[in-house]
């Protein structure tokens, strides 16, 4: 598997929660956040998976344009 470095901006209290959360884990920060994005795409038991819909280009949600 391929990694790039990448660049973020996050509130600075929730990166040192988040920092120390991987610190306890004894991983580096970038491991935990890749956990935590990828767990976030596993199904979750007794609900159904919401089918994706295509984004079309024009008002959202059926609003009519201005």
């Amino acid at each position: 598997m391929e990694r790039v470095q990448l660049g973020v901006r996050m509130e600075a209290r929730l990166v040192k929660v988040l920092k120390g959360l991987a610190e306890f884990n004894d991983e580096t920060l970038g491991e935990l956040l890749e956990k935590i994005v990828l767990h976030s795409f596993e199904p979750v038991p007794g609900r159904r998976a919401r089918p994706v819909r295509a984004r079309t280009a024009g008002p959202p949600c059926g609003r009519s344009p201005i």
